[in-house]
């Protein structure tokens, strides 16, 4: 009802420029003034969730690539956090949310469940839980002796799966269940006595394995540019030297969020960028790189903020590489891909992106008016990175406020990462700075009793080391993952 009074009150150009939605794009100026180009589709602008409702009931203002957009009814199922957009993750309803907590709000109209999704509120439950999607079907019954068993059907909607029967007591293959509504995945039962079972068959893109002994078939292709039996791509290239859009530099970059598949050829570069979410925080944004047996691929790394190279790679044909970058808070960063000019290479490259925010419930704290206050006797734990912004702009450092009283005090190190070393400084209320000594790499300290001239508060610096080959954090790694981005440091102050 309230959806038909909104349409009802846009004027006719109004109309017209909704009708626009979802047409296709590859650069801003394919869409109509309103619209911005998301994942080759154009959007809605939004605010406020309401700005969506004009859309549809299922429709939702979401947070997209540095800016908030509807996302459309048919972009929102999901199986797993891969079909979603940029930091959104994909829920008990079967639906992409996008994710919160008390210091990363909903947009305007949506609230925070407790598990951690933006959400309407007709859509939470007791105890402000998200309500889960209808469950999936059961499994059918057991064949006899050499006969086959009959799959189960799903029943559910939005992604239930229907569960292949048990496997039969000699000689017989058994069939799975068939999904039934929006792409859920279908298992084939175990096969008895040597036969291999059949997959069950998917329904808009949900991938069906087979049981023992036999791979079920691939599922169709889903919406969205759904394929290889359900995995979602931001962006797919051809091998027919024709791009779908031209990103040959680091000026044209395509927006991503999860994957793409890419093909090198000759002197062709291709370009991406990813924008972490803008929430104050530094991001790891993690790279697998999977090239064809035929392909050598460099990557060049580049900071969007003033187009400062970070750092480059080469990866060798047909293995499997990885790669990460620290990303500075608010700060977009490019990726440029192509062929290591060897004779020969070319080919596909299947390149996937996680992005993680840092581990550290202090943070903003990299300078000294964003020092996070500390008490005596607590165990402070946070996590120190070098994150690139820019060239001028890297702010690795972590401060804390403490009040101290006269006499003498003490920092202990209680834990450090396995890689990565740092340093403490203090700095008293009359702004003296001086090191009071190194954290071990994976270890433990009593770092240097510092005097305490006067009751104030004090500020401790953590510093990371950069200089030392052996110890330093990094922006830009490959191959292992290093420690420092994963595990945190901890330490307590005494007097």
């Amino acid at each position: 009802m309230w959806i038909g009074a909104a349409l009802a009150s846009c004027s006719g150009d109004e109309r017209e420029r909704l009708a626009q939605v979802t047409q296709a794009c590859f650069l801003p100026s394919d869409c109509d003034q309103g619209l911005v180009c998301l994942f080759q589709t154009c959007h809605v602008i939004c605010e406020k969730d309401v700005d969506c409702l004009v859309r549809g009931e299922d429709a939702r203002c979401v947070r997209a690539l540095g800016f908030n957009a509807c996302q459309e009814a048919d972009e929102r199922s999901c199986k797993n956090d891969w079909d979603c957009w940029n930091g959104q993750t994909c829920a008990v309803d079967g639906k992409c949310h996008d994710a919160c907590a008390p210091e990363q709000a909903c947009i305007a109209g949506l609230q925070c469940s407790t598990g951690g999704e933006c959400a309407r509120k007709v859509e939470l439950g007791p105890g402000g839980m998200l309500l889960p999607a209808a469950g999936a079907g059961t499994g059918g019954a057991s064949g006899d002796a050499g006969s086959p068993g009959t799959g189960g059907t799903g029943t559910g909607t939005e992604g239930g799966a229907g569960t292949g029967g048990e496997p039969t007591s000699s000689g017989g293959a058994q069939a799975g269940g068939s999904s039934s509504i929006a792409g859920g995945n279908a298992t084939g039962g175990d096969a008895a006595a040597g036969e291999s079972s059949n997959g069950g068959n998917a329904s808009e893109g949900g991938s069906s394995a087979g049981g023992a002994g036999a791979t079920g078939p691939s599922g169709a292709a889903g919406d969205g540019g759904a394929s290889s039996g359900g995995i979602v791509y931001d962006y797919v290239e051809t091998d027919d030297g024709e791009e779908v859009v031209a990103n040959d530099d680091y000026d044209h970059p395509i927006p991503i969020s999860k994957r793409v598949k890419t093909y090198l050829a000759g002197p062709d570069e291709d370009w991406f960028a990813i924008t972490p979410p803008q929430d104050g925080l530094a991001h790891i944004i993690s790279l697998r790189i999977e090239p064809d047996t035929a392909l050598s691929t460099q990557l060049k790394v580049v900071s969007q903020t003033d187009f400062s190279p970070i750092d480059s790679a080469t990866f060798t044909a047909g293995v499997t590489s990885f790669a990460y970058v620290t990303a500075a808070p608010n700060t977009t960063i490019l990726f440029g891909f192509v062929r290591y000019p060897i004779s020969g290479s070319q080919g596909f490259a299947d390149i996937s992106f996680d992005v993680v925010a840092e581990n550290d419930a202090y943070e903003p704290n990299n300078t000294k008016t964003q020092a996070a206050k500390i008490e005596l006797g607590v165990t402070i734990t946070g996590q120190i990175l070098n994150p690139y912004g820019s060239q001028i702009d890297r702010p690795r450092e972590d401060w804390y406020a403490i009040d101290l009283q006269p006499g003498t005090a003490t920092v202990q190190i209680l834990d450090t990462p396995d890689q990565g070393a740092f340093t403490m400084h203090r700095m008293t209320p009359n702004g003296a700075s001086a090191s009071i000594g190194s954290a071990p790499v994976g270890g433990t300290a009593t770092l240097d009793p510092f005097n305490v001239a006067e009751a104030g508060t004090y500020l401790l610096q953590v510093v990371p080391n950069t200089s030392n080959a052996n110890t330093r954090l990094l922006p830009f790694s490959v191959g292992a993952k290093p420690a420092y981005l994963d595990q945190q440091y901890s330490f307590v102050v005494t007097q």
